[in-house]
């Protein structure tokens, strides 16, 4: 079912006639609820609404339709809400999807914040004016990342066609090379092995400067907090964003925070200084090189996967990503607490690593990356990291442009640590 609700002012008339309106997908078994949303949104905006109460109609429509907004509830005919909503987000990535829970369903809404790329959650019964404030919102957050995007790419283009350019071009190269110089500046060296670890880190931007961050904070108990961070897009304007992260993590060098207090840390500083639609996603693990005691908690980075001596593990904490709540309404992210051995690496990264893909448009995946570690974990960290990216070159091949920030880290415990 779907039809078209219309705002009646005067002053929507012109609109009406020179755009479409905005396509809303509701899904929703309660043909109660179905309805009084659709009545909502029809009264209050100028929307194409779409209505179904099963997920498997829903999908079929946005298989060959345009959408702009899903909004489903979470427990549906067939299966859940959030696995609809991760389906959606194949077929359309940048629409965003918000999820209507009962009451209790703030845990598995949490949850799909990571898993599904959740724009929000409520609760119902909701209120009227903070669900249609919600998808104005998301709305206006679709239309400014599309043109974000458009003027990233455009920014990009730019740089990359600097080698048409004879004497501008060797000017701004040598610009981009000293940025480049800064930002690398801005990025810590791993510990010393004195330091009671080894580490590797492989860091590739896309370009000459990038968003993709990491730094190690030694802490007032001997452990060490290994932050990686990644900033919305690449190029420039993501660059000029890890500058406030390095910022962010200042405060907690020798300190006694836990890994969920440094990442609150970092919030609070970003929210205040990000500027509008720009977005960062952390994560921070803390090591006791004596114990092997780690803590995790993660705002929105790939899982830590943990390459044992006869298995791969995933650590699945979970979280928001920075910067968008303030500090009394930021939700506290998942903490996992676990153990490395002496046989075991610890390897943390960017989507721009998983998410490679090769001239078929195929993902390079987490699968691919678990099935490196369990053939090769046995390697000491440096020669891991190169493995991983010879492994994922090989996949994309090798003139294939890198279309996103890769930062790659491996973390063992350190043998031969004198005490």
């Amino acid at each position: 079912m779907n039809f078209t609700g219309c705002r009646r002012q005067k002053n929507e008339a012109a609109t009406m006639t020179t755009s479409r309106p905005d396509t809303v997908v509701i899904v929703d078994g309660d043909s109660k609820a179905r309805d009084q949303l659709a009545a909502l949104l029809s009264e209050h905006g100028r929307y194409h609404l779409v209505l179904h109460s099963t997920p498997s109609a829903a999908l079929e429509y946005m298989q060959s339709h345009p959408i702009d907004m899903i909004i489903s509830g979470y427990r549906l005919p067939e299966f859940s809400g959030l696995e609809l909503l991760e389906h959606a987000r194949t077929y359309h990535p940048d629409a965003p999807r918000i999820l209507l829970t009962g009451h209790g369903g703030k845990e598995s809404a949490i949850d799909g914040i990571n898993r599904v790329g959740l724009f929000q959650y409520l609760e119902k019964p909701w209120d009227d004016e903070r669900l249609l404030l919600t998808v104005r919102n998301g709305l206006r957050h679709k239309n400014m990342q599309r043109v974000l995007q458009e003027k990233i790419q455009a920014l990009d283009s730019a740089l990359l066609q600097l080698n048409e350019v004879s004497e501008r071009n060797h000017v701004l190269q040598q610009e981009l090379h000293l940025a480049r110089k800064v930002q690398q500046s801005l990025l810590s060296c791993p510990p010393e092995p004195a330091a009671g670890l080894q580490v590797h880190v492989i860091w590739q931007p896309a370009l000459e400067i990038g968003g993709d961050f990491y730094d190690f904070l030694p802490l007032q108990s001997g452990a060490t907090a290994i932050v990686l961070a990644d900033a919305t897009g690449h190029g420039i304007q993501a660059a000029l964003m890890t500058a406030l992260i390095k910022l962010a993590l200042e405060e907690f060098r020798g300190s006694d925070a836990s890994a969920a207090d440094i990442l609150a840390g970092m919030n609070n500083t970003l929210h205040k200084g990000l500027p509008q639609s720009m977005l960062v996603s952390a994560l921070v693990v803390t090591i006791d090189p004596d114990s092997g005691a780690c803590e995790a908690a993660n705002a929105g980075i790939p899982h830590p996967l943990i390459a044992g001596k006869r298995q791969t593990t995933c650590v699945p904490a979970n979280g928001v990503i920075l910067g968008i709540f303030d500090q009394d309404n930021f939700p506290a992210p998942q903490v996992r607490r676990f153990t490395l051995s002496d046989d075991d690496q610890l390897v943390l990264f960017t989507d721009g690593l998983s998410e490679a893909r090769n001239a078929e448009g195929r993902g390079f995946g987490e699968g691919m990356l678990q099935e490196a570690l369990r053939k090769n974990g046995h390697k000491p960290p440096a020669a891991l990291a190169e493995y991983i990216i010879q492994n994922m070159r090989s996949f994309t091949g090798q003139d294939i442009r890198q279309q996103d920030d890769i930062t790659l880290l491996t973390v063992a415990l350190n043998r031969s640590k004198k005490h």
